[in-house]
């Protein structure tokens, strides 16, 4: 009976192509529409592992574009290097009744280099589809076979919030004689499992997944993506042999890479030296020296065979002035070689609040940072950006484990989340009748907000307040001026300022006159029965004072607010005096995962901001 299962799930990962009716927009399930801009109709990996170090990869998915909002799914890429190449690439369009439309030529598909690296063997085949009217479909097949093998892909069954799925599947093929693990998320149905001759055969299948809408929260049904990791003992990556027997082990092999690559030239050692002589305090040291770094280097990606993991050696980036991930991690290592500090290359995953499976040993990482322990604290530098705060990390890459490169091989290492998680906003608004409110607004931003407001750094008034006219929320407005401030120090803050002008701020009504006084509104949530989880603790302080039109008196003042519970705390008051209005406003959200009995009491908690958020205040014009 299972031999046979698995034999219908391979003729149907193979034939689809003369199942094409399925690809029918009538066909798909009104529960697969809802949330959603794209619908998967199958989506099918078969990975087959020839070798520690060969391995052989097809793909093939059909999605159905329901609206304009899917339009970036049109643009496919297909990454390859020195060590994989693709053969058998096919693409097709099929309209609103799963007709063929259309099918790809060799022309229609460009190959480019695919890093912007300076030195790269990273390419891709870059395939656009023609717009067609909505719904369609696109089909594309490939294959991809390697010469070197680092990590057996793994495999997620929905790939963004707005995508449904019909169907999807995942197929890996291991020689019996190599140890095969892996890990399921969140799946319906189990692997089935079969041995063929000298081969084992794994299969996952799920159906009929539902799109769902983002929040400003993370639902727990995107935290619970259903996915599938995999992994063998043994690899074999440009000729070096490695294995994943454990961290240590693997450890082991990423410190025979980047072994001898942290020498400097004598003349640099002697000025390293020099730089830190009579400072007394190891930390002190560490924030000159990383200081030095940035002065003298910037971000370039170099991406060749073993380069993608390799660091370049450390005197050739000190020559250069450049490096990326790998080169400037192992630059700062060797700077502080060089002062007698001990520091440790290490690998992380970098991504919103995402962190490697740290009891499945896999290659899981994509970023190279460096850890320094000193006797009282551990330092985390990351070396790849000249702006960054000393000791600092991004919610990037803070709150998740990371792997250090040692001399007795890999050990895990939690690195700290980010504190102090603050967005304070002060100004002064001229409230006037009609379309002449003008204001001026401080946002001072700590920790995650920090992070938040560097895309102000380094743009001209200009593009700052391009970008403020484009994101604020307060009707119809204009900036007419701008500035950002960033103080890098350790514990960071920068500083947003700006003017505007506001035209329909108050809504008149006869004598009468209305506006809402909170200039950031929480929005009303849809309930997410799955859950909620909230990654950090944040507060957001207002504090704007409103100086009101001459000639009127206040009507309405909404009451003061105070709410307090498990999910945070929040307070507003409004304080009227002659010709003026204070508002203060503070809303404290705590860092919390809530399931879906605990997740109605934060939706409500959330509603309750909501609703006076969107309070208003009534003034009435005073009798002659």
């Amino acid at each position: 009976m299972k031999k046979t299962l698995i034999l219908l799930l391979l003729i149907a990962f193979y034939a689809q192509a003369a199942l094409a009716y399925r690809y029918a927009f009538d066909s798909i399930p009104d529960v697969l529409r809802s949330n959603a801009n794209a619908v998967i109709r199958t989506d099918q990996m078969v990975c087959e592992l020839l070798s520690p170090g060969r391995m052989k990869i097809t793909y093939k998915r059909a999605i159905t574009l329901l609206n304009k909002n899917a339009d970036s799914y049109r643009s496919v890429d297909i990454e390859y290097d020195s060590y994989s190449r693709i053969s058998s690439v096919s693409a097709s369009v099929y309209d609103r009744n799963g007709k063929l439309i259309d099918v790809l030529l060799k022309s229609d598909i460009f190959d480019v280099d695919a890093s912007g690296a300076l030195a790269s063997a990273q390419r891709e085949k870059q395939i656009l589809f023609h717009k067609y009217k909505f719904p369609y479909t696109i089909e594309l097949e490939y294959t991809q076979e390697y010469n070197s093998v680092l990590r057996l892909p793994p495999w997620y069954f929905q790939d963004e919030p707005d995508v449904s799925v019909e169907q999807c599947g995942v197929q890996y093929i291991i020689p019996a004689n190599m140890h095969f693990r892996y890990r399921e998320y969140y799946l319906t149905n189990k692997v089935d499992s079969i041995a063929a001759g000298n081969k084992n055969i794994f299969t996952w299948v799920e159906n009929n997944i539902p799109a769902y809408k983002k929040w400003y929260f993370t639902s727990l049904r995107m935290a619970q993506n259903p996915m599938v990791i995999a992994s063998v003992d043994d690899f074999d990556y440009g000729r070096q042999k490695g294995s994943y027997t454990d961290w240590k082990s693997f450890g082991n092999w990423f410190y025979g890479l980047n072994k001898g690559l942290d020498e400097l030239q004598p003349e640099e050692v002697q000025h390293i030296r020099s730089l830190v002589s009579g400072v007394s305090e190891d930390r002190e040291k560490v924030r000159i020296l990383y200081r030095y770094m940035q002065s003298k280097t910037r971000y370039v990606l170099v991406s060749f065979g073993l380069g993608g993991f390799k660091p370049f050696p450390a005197s050739f980036v000190s020559e250069k002035g450049y490096g990326d991930c790998k080169g400037l991690s192992n630059y700062m290592h060797a700077i502080l070689k060089a002062a007698g500090i001990n520091s440790y290359y290490s690998l992380v995953f970098t991504g919103g609040h995402q962190d490697i499976v740290t009891d499945f040993v896999c290659y899981q990482f994509n970023h190279a940072i460096l850890n320094v322990p000193l006797e009282k604290e551990t330092i985390w530098l990351e070396c790849t950006n000249q702006d960054m705060p000393f000791n600092y990390l991004t919610t990037q890459t803070s709150d998740r484990s990371a792997l250090l490169i040692t001399p007795e091989g890999g050990k895990l290492a939690k690195i700290p989340s980010i504190e102090n998680n603050i967005h304070r906003t002060t100004g002064i608004i001229d409230v006037k009748r009609g379309g002449n409110t003008s204001g001026e607004v401080t946002e001072e931003n700590h920790g995650s907000y920090y992070d938040e407001s560097m895309g102000y750094l380094n743009k001209s008034e200009d593009e700052i307040k391009r970008s403020l006219n484009e994101s604020l929320t307060l009707g119809t407005f204009n900036v007419t001026g701008a500035a950002f401030i960033n103080n890098n120090d350790e514990n960071p803050v920068s500083r947003l300022s700006y003017k505007l002008k506001i035209r329909n701020f108050v809504t008149s009504g006869l004598s009468y006159i209305y506006f809402c006084p909170s200039l950031v509104k929480m929005d009303y949530p849809a309930l997410d029965t799955l859950g909620i989880r909230s990654y950090e603790t944040t507060t957001m302080i207002d504090s704007i004072t409103f100086n009101l039109p001459s000639g009127y008196e206040f009507v309405s003042v909404p009451e003061n607010v105070d709410i307090s519970n498990e999910f945070g705390t929040f307070t507003r008051t409004l304080t009227a005096s002659d010709g003026k209005i204070t508002f203060q406003r503070q809303l404290v959200i705590n860092k919390g995962r809530y399931n879906e009995e605990k997740s109605e009491g934060f939706y409500d908690f959330i509603r309750s901001v909501a609703i006076a958020d969107h309070q208003k205040v009534v003034l009435k014009e005073k009798s002659s």
